[in-house]
């Protein structure tokens, strides 16, 4: 009996149960301009209330909203221009009742002023303003804080940064942000029918196309993707073509008709390791996928039976450490060590 497949949401699961147990990466710290599309390493939280001060969203006038009580069209009040604010001004001083403050777009209420009225409803008067228009308090008026109060969130830890992050991020006066190195991930297709792109054609082959389209979505998903071309059914050094303690995690999928390494796989996989790294290895397919696993690593034949004892102890041997198997599910064996520190 064929077994169902599993849900998307249970795959989810198992991706998201293997990636948790993958060591930690490293942090560093980055300025902003290199922050867009890094993932947060740590909470990134507002140091100050923006806007800092109460300021107008428009050109007009700062005034006390009781000042400007029955003006109306045919009815305006009258009153005296006592300063005029542009942004990045600070005001000298309170204003005071019975008077308008000239204000633009982006500066400071004067204290004493409690709303704005905007420049189409007044005569744009220089010394004295005619006002056409009655007012509530806090009318047009941005308040301190009203965008993002101190303390409060922008990113938290485990954040992809946008754009939008990057500009919040400024408005603070926030020069960098700490993030997490990208984990490094090493693409190798395997094959001996792949041709790479420019090579002349030749019957029974195809030109490898996953590898390069896997490793572009890797590098569009932050990661830094390296490339190989090597052939690998033989594991031998100069076939694995990447330098000592390469990546964090090696993961290999193999299936039941793949070609069997020649035994040194687990090694060559413990040398690109990082400290730490996870060796990952999951065989589907098999009826007795344990025993596949030592057959596709070379540990046995095709015809022999290898123990979980067995697997274990290669694995060890190789230079990896808190090994484990499991079934994952029926017909899925799932190997999984971690290089020593």
């Amino acid at each position: 009996m064929k077994q169902p497949f599993c849900t998307p949401a249970q795959a989810l699961r198992r991706v998201l149960d293997a990636a948790a147990a993958l060591p930690v990466p490293a942090t560093e710290r980055v300025p902003l301009d290199d922050a867009c599309g890094r993932i947060a390493a740590r909470d990134l939280c507002a140091r100050m209330d923006q806007p800092p001060f109460d300021r107008s969203p428009l050109d007009g006038y700062a005034l006390h909203s009781a000042d400007t009580a029955g003006a109306g069209e045919k009815t305006p009040v009258t009153l005296p221009v006592v300063m005029k604010l542009y942004a990045g001004d600070a005001p000298a001083a309170a204003l005071p009742a019975g008077c308008a403050a000239r204000i633009m777009t982006g500066a400071p209420l004067p204290p004493g002023a409690d709303c704005v009225l905007m420049q189409e409803l007044t005569d744009s008067g220089e010394e004295q303003v005619r006002i056409y228009a009655q007012l509530q308090p806090n009318a047009n008026v941005v308040f301190r804080g009203e965008d993002i109060a101190a303390g409060a969130p922008i990113a938290a830890a485990g954040t992809v940064l946008t754009p939008a992050h990057i500009g919040v991020l400024a408005g603070q006066g926030i020069p960098d942000a700490e993030v997490f190195r990208p984990l490094t991930v090493g693409v190798l297709a395997t094959g001996s029918e792949l041709l790479e792109a420019g090579e002349a054609w030749a019957p029974g082959k195809i030109y490898d196309a996953n590898g390069i389209q896997n490793a572009a979505r890797l590098r569009q998903l932050g990661f830094a993707a390296v490339e190989a071309d090597a052939e690998i059914f033989c594991a031998r050094k100069e076939d694995i073509p990447w330098r000592d303690q390469a990546f964090d995690a090696v993961f290999y999928q193999m299936k039941k008709n793949a070609p069997a390494f020649d035994g040194t796989f687990l090694r060559e996989a413990a040398r690109v390791l990082k400290p730490g790294g996870q060796l990952l290895i999951a065989v589907q397919g098999a009826p007795e996928p344990l025993c596949k696993v030592g057959e596709l690593l070379g540990l046995c034949d095709g015809d022999d039976h290898v123990s979980p004892a067995q697997l274990l102890k290669s694995m060890e041997d190789a230079g990896l450490e808190d090994v484990s198997w499991r079934l994952a599910q029926p017909m899925v064996c799932l190997a999984m060590g971690w290089r020593r520190r």
